[in-house]
């Protein structure tokens, strides 16, 4: 169903909304809920459409656009293991998909299943401005149990909200970066919990679990403190800005490159080079070597996730693959051994059955008859093995995980070892899981061709012996 807007309110959008009524003022009470200036407004259901927000908020809308909550709904791998999984049981699968990816739709009785999500208006699809800004209450911690009040309120982090001619305005702590309390909004449909009760995706537990999540100045950031910035210009008490980034880059991209037009016409840039900015600083190396007197050398390479709020990578670890190449070189630059190196339409996973060196990390899930299964219907038990986040827990607690994790090689060469380099990769989703659903005709090769790979730069170090610090042993 399509909505039109009055005309008097179509003419506000058009005109940008640079402007604020003469009578419209502060609220001393920021929970009071704040009526449209003149008593004519966007109605509930023209809120819906997000292109509604467009004129007012150029940026916000802009950013948002070229996001993956934006293409929650249409992203062609969601799309492809929907409906495997509503085909492998049968229906059985129901509305586990969509209660994230399309909640919207899902609400107005527009789609159940997610089966018909190409015959859904485009406004109502994915992750939009009217849903996350329209929730008044979180009634959980996993599986989108958010109280979805389509109210024509809209709410959000200014303290003290002005009337405006275009919707009712409210502040809600949900909605504020400022507030831990935020976290709990994002982290509902970023923890998933199967319907055969397996932890899948624990984004929100494990960031619960950081000191990310601490109330201790200086430690402490929400969800939103991370994946949205501040940005621009905004209203506050303290006159600081207030407008977040809503493009909120984590490692996933959209398969449309389109989806990135306006975002490049206003801002002049992509969601890809957002999402190397947010992995640019999340991990750190470290790089032992210990060469031997004719060749070859022991090495000790470590890994250690320092910015994420959550175990890293995050979400669909199951289906990410991170891992490392290393490689040592003579004096004449040639390579006396290499451990690591995936080709680029080669499944990682493949390296590491033929080399018991290769340092993979990622979750592994298995079904009820202990075989590998990533099909999420399938899964009965899950294997953790993605870099842990920080915490204040003492290494006496019984969760308590090390977060400098150690990797060993060991190799010989004719040669003496004179440099030894490692470098970092991220696949945000298995090119294994991609080619079966590619063999179930779900998914097309140019879909697959278009999943990136990154390199995570701040983790690539070089060991040389002139550069090298010895290490302090107890021994001395």
């Amino acid at each position: 169903m399509r909505y039109l807007a009055p005309l008097l309110s179509l003419l506000i959008i058009s005109s940008g909304c640079t402007f604020q009524s003469d009578h419209s003022s502060a609220v001393d009470d920021p929970l009071m809920v704040v009526d449209v200036s003149d008593g004519v407004g966007l109605t509930p259901e023209e809120l819906l459409d997000p292109q509604r927000c467009q004129g007012c908020h150029p940026d916000h809308y802009a950013e948002w656009s070229a996001s993956v909550h934006a293409a929650a709904a249409d992203d062609p791998v969601f799309r492809a293991l929907n409906q495997l999984g509503q085909q492998k049981t049968e229906g059985a699968l129901g509305d586990f998909c969509v209660r994230c990816h399309a909640p919207v739709a899902l609400a107005l009785g527009e789609t159940t299943d997610g089966l018909n999500l190409s015959e859904v208006p485009d406004h109502l699809r994915g992750v939009t401005c009217a849903f996350c800004h329209q929730v008044s209450d979180v009634l959980g911690n996993h599986n989108n149990p958010l109280l979805w009040s389509q109210d024509g309120v809209m709410r959000g982090g200014i303290k003290r909200p002005e009337a405006n001619q275009v919707h009712r305005s409210q502040y809600s702590s949900l909605q504020d970066g400022d507030d831990l309390h935020s976290s709990s909004l994002c982290g509902s449909c970023h923890d998933i919990v199967t319907p055969t009760d397996v932890h899948l995706e624990r984004t929100y537990l494990e960031w619960e679990q950081s000191f990310f999540a601490s109330e201790i100045p200086g430690l402490s950031s929400s969800c939103s403190g991370c994946h949205m910035p501040v940005r621009g210009s905004g209203q506050s008490e303290e006159g600081r800005s207030i407008r977040h980034d809503h493009l909120m880059p984590a490692v996933d991209l959209v398969t449309d490159p389109r989806s990135d037009d306006l975002l490049i016409e206003r801002q002049g840039r992509t969601l890809r080079e957002a999402v190397e900015v947010e992995l640019s600083g999340t991990l750190l190396s470290e790089l032992c070597v210990e060469p031997g007197a004719l060749g070859g050398a022991d090495v000790e390479v470590y890994l250690e996730n320092v910015s994420a709020g959550h175990r890293f990578p995050s979400g669909a670890a199951l289906d990410r693959r991170l891992w490392v190449t290393l490689t040592a070189h003579d004096a004449m630059g040639n390579v006396l051994y290499t451990n690591g190196e995936v080709a680029t339409d080669q499944p990682a996973v493949d390296v590491e059955k033929q080399d018991e060196q290769f340092w993979l990390l990622r979750d592994q899930a298995f079904d009820a008859s202990g075989e590998d299964t990533h099909f999420f219907w399938e899964i009965n038990t899950v294997r953790r093995g993605t870099l842990p986040t920080l915490t204040l827990l003492p290494p006496s607690d019984d969760i308590y995980e090390e977060p400098h994790v150690l990797r060993r090689y060991r190799f010989g060469s004719e040669r003496p070892v004179v440099s030894v380099e490692i470098k970092v990769y991220l696949r945000p989703i298995a090119l294994e899981l991609l080619y079966e659903l590619r063999d179930e005709g779900l998914l097309s090769q140019e879909v697959i061709d278009a999943q990136p790979t990154f390199e995570l730069i701040s983790a690539n170090r070089t060991w040389r012996p002139e550069d090298a610090i010895p290490r302090v042993t107890a021994r001395g």
